[in-house]
């Protein structure tokens, strides 16, 4: 990581990352880790065949960029469009979407969520909150964490995104 000035430099090597069976989660930016106010952008690698769950994000924007790959979106619980390098998805507040890589290699798309009141994990994903003691902070309390024993140091976003997307994770 590289903090010219007051910005913030991140790589995927940087930053804590989620693994599913589907592929990974990097978290390049959001409040812990650089700062960022209103919104957190990351990438996905989803693994050949494979796509994550349908899901939304309550009160938030996203836009989708594909980096590099071929795949399905689905937004809004339409038919899925092949999406592959270069499509950039908008998904307004509150809208069901998925992706599933349907090429050959492993598909790389980069994602924006934009909540500008608020970019903390109870704001994007309210769902979650059952799932904690205390308002922002999941720390010690994601059955994710108690399950797989991972350190999710500073993806407060990341363990909130668990929570709404595999409810079962919430205490």
């Amino acid at each position: 990581m590289q903090k010219p000035g007051s910005g913030v430099i991140t790589t995927t090597q940087d930053v804590d990352r989620l693994e599913f069976d589907w592929g990974k989660i990097h978290f390049l930016s959001e409040p812990a880790v650089t700062g960022a106010k209103g919104f957190s952008f990351g990438v996905v690698e989803l693994a050949e065949g494979k796509g994550h769950a349908r899901h939304n994000h309550p009160g938030a924007e996203e836009i989708i960029y594909v980096v590099s790959g071929e795949g399905e979106q689905m937004v809004d619980d339409r038919p899925p469009v092949k999406v592959s390098a270069g499509s950039s998805i908008y998904i307004p507040a509150d809208i069901y979407h998925s992706t599933l890589n349907t090429g050959a290699e492993t598909l790389k798309p980069s994602w924006s969520i934009h909540r500008p009141d608020r970019n903390d994990c109870c704001a994007i994903y309210p769902a979650a909150r059952s799932s904690r003691r205390t308002e922002g902070s999941c720390q010690g309390q994601c059955q994710f964490r108690k399950r797989y024993a991972v350190t999710l140091t500073g993806l407060v976003s990341a363990i909130c995104e668990i929570c709404v997307v595999y409810p079962f994770f919430r205490l």
